[in-house]
Order: structure tokens, then sequence, then C-alpha cells
């Protein structure tokens, strides 16, 4: 374990709190895709990184109705484009098999553990992700677990899993 960043409370945090996210009905998805959302709402530029990054753009359309009291509603249809697109849906599922694999993996295995996210990372510069990319999508994650489990992530738990970003950044770096 890197114990330098991650103490064994940490990782015990950072599980436990996995396990109550994964307790929630169709969390893969729900999670995943809030994620992304949270993501693209800090990097926006990032769709553009995703194969499918075209479909996600497109202008939205903006519906306007009156509610009962006559006041004037504006819907779009960007989260709704977010929410219902089958490529990013089966990503964010990729995504969440990851982090699940990442769990699984943080405590007994943080040898192959950072060989598989070292890998990770180079795979996905590849593509342009930069040092800021990967910063935000930790970021990102927390703010998806929070929004997922809301109170059951203590401040304490909200640590961990900022320590994990950190301990992963640091993997990010390492390929500079």
């Amino acid at each position: 374990m890197p114990s330098s960043i991650l103490s064994f409370k940490d990782v015990d945090n950072i599980v436990k709190t996995y396990m109550t996210l994964q307790t929630i009905p169709n969390y893969v998805d729900r999670t995943g895709l809030l994620i992304f959302r949270k993501f693209f709402d800090l990097c926006p530029d990032a769709i553009q990184l995703f194969s499918f990054g075209s479909e996600l753009t497109k202008p939205t359309t903006t519906t306007t109705t009156t509610d009962h009291d006559g006041l004037v509603l504006e819907e779009d249809d960007h989260d709704d484009r977010l929410e219902k697109n089958p490529h990013l849906i089966m990503h964010a599922r990729i995504f969440m098999n990851r982090l699940s694999h990442v769990m699984d993996m943080l405590g007994p295995d943080v040898d192959a553990l950072e060989e598989s996210m070292t890998a990770f990372s180079i795979n996905h510069k590849r593509y342009g992700v930069t040092p800021v990319h990967f910063q935000m999508m930790h970021i990102s994650i927390v703010e998806g677990i929070q929004g997922m489990i809301g109170d059951e992530l203590t401040p304490e738990a909200r640590k961990s899993w900022e320590k994990l970003g950190f301990y992963l950044k640091q993997l990010d770096r390492s390929n500079d």
C-alpha cells in the first residue's frame, strides 16, 4: 500500500463508501453518468476527446412552457442527451467497471494497481487526455459519489477519496 499517501483507515473509508454506493439500485449507470456529467461541467472541452463527442455537442433544443402560475419555464435537452446517449452509457459502465477494479486491488495488490493505472494513464494520453483532465475526473468521482450517497460520504471518507485521487495523480504524472 502506498503508506506515504493512503493509510489503512483511508482504504477502509474508500472501500466502505464504495460498498454503500453498490447498494443503490442501478448504481453503475446512475453513478457513471453523474460522474461524467460533473466531469463535462468542469471540463467541457473534454467532450471532444470522445469518439461520440459530436453527438453530445449538437446545439440544444430549448422548450419553453408556462406553468400553472404563469411562469415561463425553459428546458434544454442537453442533460437528456447525456443521459440517453448509448455510447456515453457504455463508456460510463466501462468506467465504473474500472473503478470497481481499483477498489478490488486497492489494499491487497497495490503493485498491480500501480502498473494497471500507469498503463491506463499512458493509453489515455494517446487520445489527448492531460493531467488536468485526470485531476478534473478525480474531482468528478468524489462529487459523483457525494451526489449518490449524500451524507454517508463523511468528511473523513471524502478526504480519503481525495487522497486516493492525489495518489492516482502521482501515477498519471509519472509518465509525463
